[in-house]
C-alpha cells in the first residue's frame, strides 16, 4: 500500500507583502504542489508577469482564526472550519489577481495544464474565491467520483469529501498539525477515500470499517 502522507516543503514565491516572498509559515506546500506553482511561475514570466500570492498553507489554528473571522463578520469569503480545507494540506493557494496579466479564462488554461483546479465554475474575475485554486494530486480521484453522484444523494459535497480524503488517510497529522481523535465510523470514512484513490476511483467502500471494499 502506497504511504499517504505527504511532507510539507517551504517554496519561495512573490507575494502581496511589501513586495517580498510569502511569508514562511504559509510558504509551504506538498512537493506537487511546489512544482505545480513554480510551473505556472514560469509560463507567466515567459509572458512578462510575475505571479503573486496571498495565501497557500495554513495551520489548524490559522484556518479556525479564518473560520472565526468569517463567521463573526471580520472577513466576507467562506472560510471552513478546520479540516475542512485543503490549505492544511498545502494544496490550495490564494492568488493576486492583478498580478497574472492575462484574461482569467486563459489563466485558467495555464493553471489548469499543471494541474490545478479553480474552486468556481466560471472564470469571472468579480466573484468572490474566483483568486482561489487547489492542486488536488490524487485526491482528485475523490472529487470526481463524488461530483459523478457514485456515493449516494446524502453524500457531502465533492470539496469537503476531497478535503476529508487527506484529513482522514493521513489521520489529520499531515501539514504539523494535531491529531483529532476518531469516533467509531472514522476508520471506515479513512478507508473510502483510500479505496477510490487506489483503484482510481472504481470501487466503493460499502459499510463500517471491516467489510470488504468491492468495485461496483
Amino acid at each position: 500500500m502506497p504511504v499517504l502522507i505527504t511532507p510539507l516543503v517551504p517554496i519561495d514565491v512573490a507575494s502581496i507583502y511589501n513586495k517580498g516572498p510569502l511569508p514562511s509559515r504559509t510558504a509551504k506546500c506538498t512537493p506537487d504542489t511546489a512544482a505545480t506553482i513554480q510551473a505556472v511561475v514560469d509560463d507567466l514570466r515567459g509572458l512578462g508577469h510575475e505571479l503573486r500570492l496571498s495565501d497557500l498553507f495554513r495551520s489548524r489554528e490559522m484556518q479556525q482564526q479564518a473560520h472565526l473571522d468569517f463567521t463573526e463578520g471580520r472577513k466576507t469569503a467562506f472560510s471552513p472550519p478546520p479540516g475542512g480545507s485543503m490549505r492544511e494540506a498545502g494544496r490550495e493557494m490564494d492568488i493576486d489577481l492583478s498580478s497574472i496579466g492575462v484574461p482569467l479564462n486563459q489563466f485558467w488554461e495555464i493553471a489548469r495544464s499543471h494541474g490545478f483546479s479553480p474552486i468556481v465554475d466560471s472564470p469571472d474575475p468579480s466573484r468572490s474565491e474566483a483568486w482561489h485554486f487547489g492542486c488536488r494530486g490524487s485526491h482528485d480521484v475523490v472529487h470526481q467520483y463524488v461530483k459523478q453522484g457514485k456515493v449516494g444523494a446524502l453524500s457531502l459535497t465533492g470539496r469537503w469529501r476531497t478535503a476529508a480524503s487527506w484529513r482522514f488517510a493521513c489521520r489529520w497529522t499531515n501539514c504539523q498539525t494535531r491529531a483529532v481523535p476518531f469516533c467509531r465510523r472514522h476508520s471506515s470514512a479513512r478507508l473510502r477515500p483510500g479505496t477510490y484513490r487506489r483503484r482510481d476511483g472504481a470501487a466503493n467502500s460499502k459499510g463500517d470499517s471491516g467489510r470488504r471494499a468491492r468495485p461496483e
